[in-house]
């Protein structure tokens, strides 16, 4: 999975790792990201940031609250 891949958008990335979440045990893992920095290939900052980035995306559901 990944922007040359076959979930090529935002929202099809995000519902992916939203069913990813669901099972315990690779939630678990996910939440082992806490606080911890993501290398990803995307450009973050600048004119030329990336609008969607999979890091990105993982990052803020690992870190939002439970049960959001």
């Amino acid at each position: 999975v990944s922007h040359h891949g076959w979930l090529k958008s935002e929202k099809a990335f995000r519902q992916y790792a939203e069913q990813k979440m669901l099972d315990p045990a690779f939630r678990q893992q996910v939440e082992g990201l806490r606080g911890k920095d993501l290398l990803c290939w995307c450009v973050q900052d600048g004119k030329n940031r990336e609008m969607f980035c999979h890091a990105r995306t993982w990052l803020e559901l690992v870190n939002r609250k439970a049960g959001l």
